[in-house]
């Protein structure tokens, strides 16, 4: 147990600016932007107006819609930084075995007591479970400070402080939890063909990465202007290299955050759907295939 806890010790502090440091970075540019929009309301606009703007629309907004936009913007800024983190994890992936080769540390991590196997797979935790861990953490924290902020405005313009408890921050967050082993799955195929990629490559991974299932892709898409039966080429791609985004494999859009009815319903309808898709769990199949490859790669490729 010790050395999975290393192994993924030495991930962070390899990776400490683009695993840790870009989430909050973003977290605090997200909060700082959001505020300076507040304050320009406030005072540039002229805070008079929009108290009389919100007054005379008070009678009309119900709570169900300010919880609505306060589950939103909570939301919007998790989602906002999982962005962030599939360009993250994807770049992350794609170094992860080719930059030791490049510079020559892998001799010194093979002579320690450590398996290839346990190097590979503890890349591939950091990717699909630590990163998305990070980046939940400091979403939620920069969500939860931003819908402080929204109800100090709330309040200061006259609506009820109580509306912001028609907000359910606490759902928000339990369907982002009960959404992480579907991305965990699609994501699985993308990271291991980004480090089969990383294992293997000589140079340029990214070119490998790329430019092959883009090319087979097109040859697929000819073919089938061809004659030949639709292999679905496109969505396999998508399948293969935008599996790190989160809302690129979520089913779920910023729309149906904002929707409190039938909220357990959705979720279970989004998981069931997912879950019973054969592309999920084929993709899932393929990464683990992927995985072994990048394995292999690891115990033979000794330099770039």
């Amino acid at each position: 147990m010790k050395t999975w806890y290393w192994l993924i010790r030495r991930e962070l502090w390899e990776h400490h600016g683009s695993l840790v440091r870009a989430p909050l970075i973003a977290a605090l540019v997200c909060l700082v932007l959001n505020g300076m929009g507040l304050l320009l309301g406030e005072v540039n606009l002229g805070g008079h107006l929009i108290h009389v703007a919100s007054m005379s629309h008070l009678a009309s907004i119900s709570a169900d819609q300010v919880g609505q936009g306060l589950d939103v913007l909570l939301a919007s800024v998790v989602l906002l930084i999982g962005l962030l983190m599939g360009f993250t994890v994807f770049f992350y992936a794609l170094g992860a075995l080719y930059d030791d080769r490049r510079d020559h540390s892998v001799l010194f991590w093979k002579s320690l007591p450590i398996s290839n196997t346990q190097t590979v797979l503890s890349k591939v935790l950091v990717a699909l479970v630590v990163a998305p861990a990070i980046t939940l953490g400091v979403g939620l924290v920069a969500g939860l400070t931003l819908l402080a902020m929204a109800s100090l405005v709330m309040v200061y313009h006259g609506l009820p402080l109580e509306w912001w408890f028609a907000a359910h921050p606490l759902r928000v967050i339990g369907t982002l939890l009960s959404l992480w082993p579907i991305y965990v799955l699609s994501a699985l195929p993308t990271v291991g063909w980004l480090l089969l990629c990383s294992a293997w490559a000589r140079g340029k991974p990214f070119l490998w990465a790329v430019v092959l299932p883009v090319g087979a892709a097109m040859m697929l898409t000819w073919l089938q202007w061809m004659g030949l039966p639709n292999l679905h080429a496109w969505a396999g791609l998508g399948q293969l290299l935008l599996g790190t985004f989160p809302m690129a494999t979520s089913g779920l859009t910023l729309h149906h955050w904002g929707h409190s009815d039938g909220w357990t319903g959705l979720v279970g309808n989004v998981w069931s759907a997912a879950m019973s898709a054969p592309a999920l769990w084929i993709g899932a199949l393929l990464g683990v295939v992927l995985v072994a490859g990048a394995i292999a790669g690891r115990r033979r490729c000794v330099g770039a």
